[in-house]
């Protein structure tokens, strides 16, 4: 993994690599329930659209359960 400073320093190619390379990690370990949700493939028009992010679950996020 990246940090997201890094992250938002990549290709568009290679911020879709890293999406996939992380959604077949995703799956593989679906069982752990680690992510609860992802968002859609959506388009890379704009500064770190499609950067994949986990974010803790001691962060509360706005509309999102907190566990």
């Amino acid at each position: 993994m990246i940090t997201l400073k890094q992250a938002l320093k990549l290709s568009a190619g290679e911020v879709a690599e890293l999406r996939n390379e992380l959604e077949k990690k995703i799956f593989a370990d679906r069982e752990l329930g680690a992510y609860v949700e992802q968002l859609a493939n959506l388009p890379l028009d704009k500064l770190g659209a499609g950067v994949p992010i986990a974010i803790k679950d001691n962060i509360q996020v706005k509309g999102w359960s907190v566990t």
